[in-house]
């Protein structure tokens, strides 16, 4: 079976919600890992002489390389991902997978 990995990055307390979209869209499970973003052209707010980062999660993602399509657009869809600094996703592919057991439903 062939698999993709797919990256959703959004804004803190976010994550649920792809993991959520992706698991109703046919994906089993998820990793959820919280971070802060870097962009270079975004100041960050200062609230008592300290910069305020935004806070970012990272959900990362092996699917089905034939799920890719339905759940990439609907998590780009329903998280309204067009809208700028809403969040990216993105997906690589995956050469090789060890210790992943194949659930079936």
């Amino acid at each position: 079976m062939d698999y993709v990995c797919m990256y959703v990055i959004v804004d803190r307390h976010l994550g649920q919600r792809a993991i959520h979209i992706a698991q109703a869209n046919g994906a089993f499970g998820a990793t959820l890992i919280h971070g802060r973003g870097s962009a270079e052209n975004v100041k960050s707010p200062i609230f008592l002489n300290m910069n305020i980062e935004p806070e970012k999660d990272i959900v990362i993602m092996l699917i089905k390389k034939e799920l890719e399509d339905t759940i990439k657009g609907k998590i780009y869809e329903e998280m309204e991902l067009v809208k700028e600094g809403k969040g990216i996703i993105y997906t690589l592919p995956v050469s090789e997978v060890s210790g992943l057991v194949e659930q079936n439903k």
